[in-house]
């Protein structure tokens, strides 16, 4: 039931900018969730340099090109230990290297 209640505000749009403007906050918020989710999952697990070397090319950009955004996203809100983090892990990648968790 919390869930609906969520959405309650979203019921009686008048017009197709309120539409607009909800979906563009619903997609923010969907964003940022999922990159909190993704730098917890990478520094807490790491990588092995056995995995990245069973990756294969396409899989490697994909990484990177995640992690490249989730840089960019967490230097605009000026949290800058999680970059640095975020960049000695796509050190490792670049390597071909061991990504240790870190706690």
């Amino acid at each position: 039931m919390e869930d609906y209640e969520d959405y309650e505000d979203y019921e009686n749009f008048d017009n197709s900018e309120d539409i607009k403007e909800a979906a563009e906050r619903a997609r923010e918020a969907v964003l940022k969730k999922a990159i909190s989710e993704n730098y917890i999952k990478l520094i807490t697990r790491g990588f092995s340099e056995v995995t990245v070397l069973d990756w294969n090319h396409n899989e490697i950009e994909d990484i990177m090109e995640t992690i490249n955004y989730m840089i960019n996203y967490f230097e605009e809100i000026e949290e800058y230990e999680k970059c640095a983090n975020l960049v000695k892990a796509r050190e490792c990648l670049i390597n071909r290297e061991t990504f240790a968790p870190i706690s």
